[in-house]
């Protein structure tokens, strides 16, 4: 299984629900991880390995303990993830992902943060891939479903224990991996955002950032049934 590997796009977008933990990822200035079997798709991780690779990487010699290390790898978490779109507009991605658009959407420059050196496009495909190298294994992470493809989805990949031939990344710590201050370019309400949600950010962005964050608020086009945004000004933050 071989795919071209991408550069990420200039910017990239993540969707957050309200609530206190975004409030604080957006404060400490961090991406969460999740693990697999964490993710909103139960087809996540539910992989085709080959028995040549888990003899390979495994001291598996019965077909029964070839079966159970590939049932283990599921259930093992020695990744996680960090899940980012091109589409900031989308209207089911605003319904799912930000608790019925109460939430907000993250606007994150690429160039000013080398974590995004590591990001990966998702490609989109109906048939399981087979897993025969290492390199298989980590491409996998990368692929959903069809039915997904609407998302238009990026990942960050990280591993956490060094299983497979790769090193750890030392630098993720509890699930989290610090970006850097620059790198978050604007914040996106949603059409149901608190003005209690909206304040708080202003005030954080303007105490935790340097650079002015740039903050804009959702709007139903009925014209054109799609979700435009404006940009917010001492005059228009209502």
């Amino acid at each position: 299984m071989h795919r071209k590997i991408r550069k990420a796009p200039n910017f990239l977008f993540k969707y957050y629900p309200p609530g206190k933990y975004t409030i604080d990822a957006i404060e400490r200035r961090y991406f969460w991880f999740s693990y697999f079997k964490n993710l909103n798709d139960p087809l996540e991780g539910r992989i085709k390995f080959s028995d040549k690779f888990i003899q390979t990487h495994f001291s598996c010699k019965t077909k029964d303990e070839i079966e159970k290390k590939k049932e283990w790898l599921y259930d093992y978490h020695g990744h996680a993830l960090c899940c980012f779109t091109t589409d900031n507009t989308n209207m089911l991605m605003w319904s799912h992902y930000t608790n019925n658009h109460s939430g907000i959407c993250a606007k994150f420059n690429c160039d000013a943060d080398p974590i995004f050196e590591k990001a990966q496009k998702v490609e989109y495909s109906n048939k399981p891939p087979l897993i025969e190298t290492s390199e298989d294994y980590i491409q996998s992470y990368f692929r959903k479903t069809t039915n997904w493809s609407y998302e238009r989805e990026w990942r960050l990949f990280i591993l956490l224990f060094g299983i497979l031939d790769r090193e750890k990344d030392k630098d993720f710590v509890n699930h989290k991996l610090n970006f850097k201050p620059k790198c978050l370019d604007s914040i996106y309400f949603g059409i149901n955002t608190t003005m209690e949600t909206k304040s708080l950010l202003i005030n954080i962005s303007k105490k935790n950032y340097r650079k002015k964050i740039k903050f804009y608020n959702s709007i139903i086009n009925y014209e054109e049934q799609k979700i435009t945004h404006q940009l917010i000004t001492d005059t228009n933050i209502m």
